[in-house]
């Protein structure tokens, strides 16, 4: 909702359409197509099949947002989280090129991202339960010291269905660039910053 709230306040245009650059498996997109037209791409066919089921009138397109070309044109681009997974900055302005590529003159381009400005190495841990099944996850942050552009978020899962526990770990490197570096990158494709 705070993102829709966003991308209206800040157009300059009415939004109607709405391209979803690394839309992942479709969670954003459940509140995304109350208010826009919504067009999702990701990578990962898996994540994308997943998204249909959740959201059956969203158009999905299986590509890379470093490289895609739809010949389309978009109110707004919204890119929440994903963008994460650019590593280099060489990513970072091909992703920023495609998404101003796709936006209409006065609409708004939306990036979620965390800067090393304001990053802290930490751990969490979620948790709920639904019917016999629970589940733990322990996150831990890492900012490389060999990288520090480079951060880990490791992840292990404890599944309970009743009283057989299954164990799953998982690690996901992201980028982690100064708000400066993001800020340069905006502006270089001729984007206002807000």
């Amino acid at each position: 909702e705070l993102y829709c709230k966003v991308i209206n306040e800040n157009s300059k245009i009415k939004v109607k359409t709405l391209l979803h650059l690394g839309c992942g498996a479709g969670a954003n997109d459940y509140t995304f197509k109350k208010y826009f037209n919504v067009t999702g791409v990701d990578i990962s066919a898996g994540m994308l099949r997943l998204a249909k089921k959740v959201n059956p009138e969203v158009t999905y397109i299986n590509d890379d947002m470093r490289m895609i070309e739809l010949n389309e044109v978009f109110d707004a681009v919204a890119i929440p989280d994903s963008i994460a997974y650019m590593t280099t900055i060489k990513d970072i302005r091909k992703t920023i090129s495609k998404a101003y590529h796709h936006l209409k003159p006065g609409g708004v381009l939306l990036i979620v991202a965390h800067t090393s400005d304001e990053f802290k190495e930490n751990n969490f841990v979620y948790s709920g339960s639904k019917d016999e099944i629970n589940i733990t996850i322990f996150e831990n942050n890492y900012i490389l010291k060999s990288d520090q552009t480079v951060y880990e978020a490791s992840f292990i899962y404890l599944i309970r269905h009743g009283d057989k526990l299954e164990i799953y770990s998982d690690c996901h490197t992201l980028g982690l660039f100064k708000l400066e570096t993001w800020l340069d990158l905006l502006k270089e494709v001729g984007l206002e910053v807000q």
